[in-house]
């Protein structure tokens, strides 16, 4: 008697109406991650960082879960995305691996493959249930800098401290803010 390929019961399984491939979904475990994406990093969009993750994972010897389908993809959630160019000093994506692993090892295996410019600064084991990161993260905190000679440029006597909480009164102060991107 000869044993079916695996091309053979893919064919199998699709004319039973079910998909050509057999998933295994392990222990499916759950983590939340938060990252930094700074200097080089920072210049690649959302969408390069949603190809770079599943690399790094692969590096370091992690099976991540994978949607059921044709086209299966990582299962991964994200953050709000940031404009291209912003560097960010906490990112959070929820990942689902296949086996369960302590988190200061996921930590630690993540972190020696990763590029530099982004650093894993935290990892959590999450719970089933736990709401989604689009659900959880309701704010975005945006640090403002500015050089020392614009300070000085700037008519009448007050102090750089002075001068900042005064713009930033009258930023707040605002019914609607307009904001214009220059490229």
């Amino acid at each position: 008697r000869v044993e079916p390929t695996e091309r053979d019961l893919a064919y199998q399984r699709f004319r039973r109406g079910l998909s050509p491939r057999v998933f295994s979904r392990g222990d499916n475990a759950a983590y939340r991650i938060r990252y930094t994406k700074l200097g080089q990093v920072s210049l690649q969009g959302q969408l390069d960082v949603v190809r770079m993750l599943p690399r790094i994972f692969r590096r370091a010897g992690l099976e991540l879960v994978y949607t059921e389908g044709f086209h299966p993809k990582p299962v991964l959630q994200y953050g709000p995305a940031l404009a291209l160019g912003l560097p960010s000093v906490s990112e959070y994506a929820d990942v689902r691996l296949m086996q369960e692993i302590e988190a200061e090892e996921l930590h630690r295996r993540l972190d020696d493959v990763t590029p530099p410019g982004l650093q894993i600064l935290e990892v959590a084991r999450v719970q089933d249930g736990v709401k989604k990161l689009s659900k959880v993260l309701a704010v975005q905190e945006y640090v403002l800098t500015q050089s020392a000679d614009w300070f000085s440029r700037r008519e009448g006597s007050q102090t750089p401290q002075e001068c900042l909480q005064a713009l930033c009164n009258g930023v707040l102060t605002q019914e609607e803010l307009c904001l214009t991107r220059e490229r």
